[in-house]
Parts: C-alpha cells; structure tokens; sequence
C-alpha cells in the first residue's frame, strides 16, 4: 500500500480502512469449511488434557463464528467417553459451566482401562496357563516285532551258536 494513500482524507475513512484490512486479514471461506469439519469430528487425544481439547475447539469455533451452544455440543461430542459421560451428568447450561465439569471429571475420574489391552494379556495368561499344566508324555520306544523277529542273537562262546 502506498504511502499516500494513508494520508489521502479524501479517500482515508474508516470503513475503507476497515474493509481493506478483512480483504487482507480475513480467513477465507475454504479454511471456514474445514474448522466447520474439524469441530464436529475433532476427538480429545489420549495423553491431551480437557483444557488442550477445550482452547482448540474454541479456537476453531472463532473461526466460523460458531454459538456457543453449537460449542458445547461440539466440545461434549469429543470429549473422552467417561469425561463425557460426567459432564452429561452435570447438564452444563453454558461453556463455562461445561468446562468446569470437565476439569473436574479429568482430575477426580480414574484413568479408563484399555480394555483391548487387557483383552490380550488375559488371552495370553491363559494360554500360558494351558501350556504349563498340559501333561507332557515321553514317547516309548519300542521295536517292531517283525525286526525282533528275524534278528540272531550273537554270543561270544567259541563254538556255539544259539
């Protein structure tokens, strides 16, 4: 922009400021779609604290203008399942509220079991377990009787023969 053109009151007025700055500054419709997507599928990562979560999704609701209503319901649709389920409980009326309820869930509920995890270990215990009492038999050895019955006996007696 040129320097006159700051200077210029003929054409300097705040509206054409203002309009001039959203021109440049302002988030385009493309990057407007995919916070809508994001905020509808955006999930709380294992190991992310709910306060993470919550500054991101508000983030991206401030990008496509969304309620806060429309907030909530997007923040409690991500939330990990037994933070959700304590906050449900609670019937939060606005995002403060929901948040609150959440730090609370985060900080009092014990962390989830990895049930998938556990699953495993448990199918392996009891394989080992099967291994370990399973009777091992030792394989007789025996000869056949048609070999016992076409063998000589060989003596070391000079002169005899049995």
């Amino acid at each position: 922009m040129p320097l006159h053109y700051l200077f210029n009151t003929d054409t300097a007025t705040f509206d054409k400021y203002k309009t001039d700055f959203e021109a440049r500054y302002k988030t385009p419709d493309v990057m407007k779609y995919k916070s809508a997507r994001q905020i509808f599928t955006r999930r709380q990562e294992d190991g992310k604290t709910t306060n993470d979560y919550s500054t991101s999704m508000i983030k991206l609701g401030k990008v496509i203008d969304v309620s806060e209503d429309m907030l909530r319901y997007a923040i409690l649709n991500g939330l990990k399942p037994d933070i959700a389920t304590y906050v449900t409980q609670r019937n939060p009326q606005s995002l403060e509220e929901l948040l609150a309820a959440a730090r609370v869930a985060e900080l009092t509920l014990p962390p989830a079991r990895d049930t998938s995890l556990h699953a495993n270990v448990d199918r392996l215990m009891d394989s080992w377990e099967k291994l370990s009492t399973a009777q091992v038999q030792e394989p007789t050895r025996s000869r056949p009787q048609s070999l016992n019955a076409n063998l000589k006996r060989v003596t070391f007696n000079e002169g005899q023969t049995q």
